[in-house]
């Protein structure tokens, strides 16, 4: 309550007190894609062609203008009709060098030194630290299982919504294994029954193409685009909801059909 008071009071008196009201020029329709790569503003606003105070706005989280995106997944907004172009010129924003962005400072530091709203703090103690990445079929509780961690913990440290995660994404995983050695050593001895398993994984992997979501997609539109597929095929390959929100760029998995 005292914040909300504060608040209405600068709103209609700001004038005794020599401030100025600032403007933001945001346009009411964005749209958000997750970044899962060290990238600097300037780097999208150079080569999108974009007003780097725009971008700002758009994205006050970043305090230093740095998306940490070697520590997980984190939300860049844009406007609407620029997450086309994002997706297009991908590879050309993460390679676009220039004199004020030092893309070599993004590997050093806590994450919690380039961003503001979305912290992710790493837990304290000798836990190691470990960045997984999705493979197609994961999900949060198979993770944690294996690295004995919490689904929450999970959640927290790679700031995931609705348990949701994709192929190929980064999570952050702090665990108390001492090495990769002692996670071999727990594994189960390889069998001919095992081996057989595996074989028919990787097979099964091998009917599957994947499809990389666009701006705008909706499961029924990527559908019409496969002959002999539904929207509801694509919840059970890719192990989606009916609530499940598309991202751009996000893969999804789609079986071959003959």
């Amino acid at each position: 309550m005292p914040a909300f008071i504060a608040a209405t009071y600068a709103i209609n008196f700001y004038k005794d007190h020599n401030l100025t009201p600032k403007y933001i020029d945001i346009p009411q329709v964005s749209d958000t894609i997750m970044i899962n790569r060290n990238v600097h503003l300037q780097q999208v606003a150079s080569v999108l062609n974009i007003p780097m105070q725009q971008l700002k706005d758009y994205n006050p989280q970043y305090k230093l203008d740095i998306i940490p995106g070697q520590w997980g997944s984190y939300p860049l907004r844009l406007p609407a009709n620029y997450t086309t172009r994002f997706i297009e010129f991908e590879d050309s924003i993460y390679n676009f060098k220039d004199a004020s962005v030092n893309i070599g400072q993004l590997r050093l530091g806590n994450p919690t030194n380039y961003k503001g709203g979305y912290a992710s703090i790493p837990p304290s103690g000798n836990q190691k630290r470990i960045v997984y990445t999705v493979k197609p079929g994961d999900n949060l509780g198979a993770i944690s299982m294996r690295y004995r961690v919490s689904i929450n913990d999970l959640r927290e440290w790679n700031n995931i919504r609705k348990n949701m995660i994709r192929s190929g994404q980064k999570l952050v995983i702090y665990t108390n294994q001492k090495s990769k050695e002692s996670e071999v050593k727990e594994m189960p001895t390889l069998t001919a029954s095992s081996a057989s398993a595996k074989t028919s994984e990787s097979l099964q992997a091998d009917e599957y193409i994947y499809y990389k979501v666009k701006s705008g997609d909706t499961l029924w539109d990527i559908a019409n685009q496969y002959p002999g597929v539904s929207d509801r095929d694509l919840q059970k390959w890719n192990n989606l909801s009916t609530s499940s929100k598309l991202i751009p760029g996000q893969k999804l998995k789609i079986k071959k059909t003959n």
